[in-house]
């Protein structure tokens, strides 16, 4: 499944860099938010990620850290979904 997910990955960013327009706004994008290098090594950076590479990220960066949630909803959505309490909704 995590090769799947590289391959989508990868097969995505080579075809939006067949379309000038996408390809214009892809680099523009990492250039002001990261690096070119970091764009032009990110195929090479990505399929070296592995499974052991996500756990350590997600619990370092995600599990059992504090998090914010919100939703918004109308007061008649609230009463025809029967929700009074935000807290019902992450459980």
């Amino acid at each position: 499944m995590l090769e799947t997910a590289k391959n989508q990955l990868v097969i995505s960013q080579v075809y939006d860099e067949e379309k000038t327009s996408n390809y214009v706004h892809t680099v523009s994008f990492w250039w002001a938010s990261a690096s070119i290098d970091y764009y032009t090594t990110y195929i090479d950076n990505l399929k070296s990620v592995t499974r052991d590479d996500i756990k350590n990220y997600v619990n370092k960066y995600i599990k059992g850290k504090p998090m914010v949630a919100g939703i918004l909803l109308s007061p008649d959505m609230q009463t025809k979904m029967g929700i009074t309490d935000f807290n019902q909704l992450l459980k």
